[in-house]
């Protein structure tokens, strides 16, 4: 009983992080076991302040997905600190995959140094996008030593790894 207590005062003060759920649902609101595209995408926020001093350190693809799901967060520090596996972006979003950072309505304004490191995998799926890839829109930002493997984007105009629009 005390470890429950524990994980419930844990759970209320919000150290774990919230997953964002992808899939379906039973009807007691259990995950489908039968379903293969559920999966729990948990958006971490990374350690750090984002400023230029302490910067969002990124070491992994919840770090990665926590930026793309906090658009008030684009005109931040960010230093990946490790390389990042990105296969599992083929399930978010119901199949599209990853979220590109910034639009046209919220450019990424930020500073993203990858540290020399590599995120390998990603998935991004939006044919009728414009400005598709890990960065969708940036303006004024600062984005480099960084490397992008394997990757799968599709888009409709302005797609590329990084998929940068500079204005």
């Amino acid at each position: 009983m005390r470890y429950l207590n524990l994980f419930l005062l844990v759970l209320l003060m919000g150290v774990i992080p919230n997953p964002a759920w992808t899939g379906n649902v039973n009807d007691t609101g259990a995950p489908n076991s039968s379903d293969s595209a559920n999966k729990f995408h948990a958006a971490l926020q990374p350690i750090g302040s984002g400023s230029e001093a302490d910067p969002y350190l990124i070491k992994s693809l919840d770090n990665l997905y926590w930026i793309s799901e906090n658009p008030d967060q684009w005109e931040k520090y960010y230093k990946q600190t490790a390389d990042i596996n990105a296969c599992d972006t083929s399930t978010y979003d119901g199949g599209n995959g990853f979220i590109p950072i910034g639009n046209e309505s919220t450019n990424f304004i930020g500073t993203y140094d990858g540290g020399g490191y590599t995120i390998d995998g990603l998935f991004i799926d939006r044919s009728s996008e414009e400005y598709v890839g890990l960065f969708g829109y940036a303006s004024n930002a600062r984005i480099g030593n960084l490397g992008m493997t394997n990757v799968d984007i599709t888009g409709y105009e302005y797609v590329g790894g990084l998929g940068l629009a500079q204005k």
